[in-house]
């Protein structure tokens, strides 16, 4: 008695498999994206899911639903976004002004030059030789009378003892007058002199607050543009 020879089962085609795998998982994913496509119902609006067409796979000739998702806002959320963007729109041209200026501005150098300048390069320890003449001149015509004073009652301290002029006694008492006057002068011309220092360093100080209230101005005038710029991209100057 013979036995027959078993048959050999032929392989399947890996294509036909593969395309088989392809299909069903295609099926899969379709089945749930029209299981998470629930319409949506709320108070602020809605949210909607409708077919408008398909996509066939190349690879498997398969046909797959496509849909289109609506976003619907209730009544009066759409006024507000309606709204909003109108007042948007109309800032628009505002915006572009802003920026033509702020892209002028902000690569525009601080001016450090002004009248006062030449006080601020002079330093604190300049001298205000100005005013230090005019506080000299003030003391020494003060001073002026007391030394003609002195000088007259000199002469006549001199002329009552004896002592004519040429006389060395004479030269002697002039000389040390003259050295007392001179002294004083010197310390007038001192105190002037302080005083010169004093309303230099006032008017460093002045013109260096002016410096910087005029740089302060400039950084505003740099920045006012892209401050007002940024408030109507964040919303401000609509709300406003």
């Amino acid at each position: 008695m013979s036995k027959d020879t078993p048959q050999v089962p032929q392989p399947a085609n890996p294509t036909t498999v593969a395309n088989a795998q392809t299909t069903s998982n295609l099926n899969t994913a379709a089945g749930q994206q029209a299981l998470n496509n629930t319409n949506i119902v709320g108070p602020n609006g809605s949210t909607t899911y409708q077919q408008t067409g398909s996509y066939t796979d190349p690879s498997t000739g398969t046909v797959l639903p496509t849909y289109t998702q609506t976003n619907t806002l209730d009544p009066l959320s759409q006024a507000i976004l309606t709204g909003t963007k109108q007042v948007g729109a109309s800032l628009v041209p505002t915006a572009q002004t802003l920026a033509t200026q702020a892209g002028t501005s902000a690569t525009t150098p601080l001016n450090f030059s002004g009248v006062n300048n030449d006080i601020i390069m002079g330093g604190p320890q300049a001298i205000d030789q100005n005013a230090t003449n005019a506080i000299y001149a003030g003391e020494n015509a003060l001073l002026q009378p007391t030394f003609d004073e002195q000088q007259r009652q000199l002469q006549d301290q001199l002329s009552r003892a004896g002592i004519s002029v040429g006389n060395e006694a004479y030269g002697n008492a002039e000389t040390q007058l003259g050295t007392q006057q001179n002294q004083a002068r010197l310390g007038a011309l001192g105190q002037a002199t302080g005083q010169g220092i004093t309303s230099a360093n006032n008017m460093f100080g002045m013109a260096l607050q002016g410096q910087n209230q005029n740089l302060a101005q400039q950084q505003l005038a740099q920045s006012n543009p892209l401050s007002l710029l940024a408030q109507i991209y964040s919303g401000q100057g609509a709300a406003a």
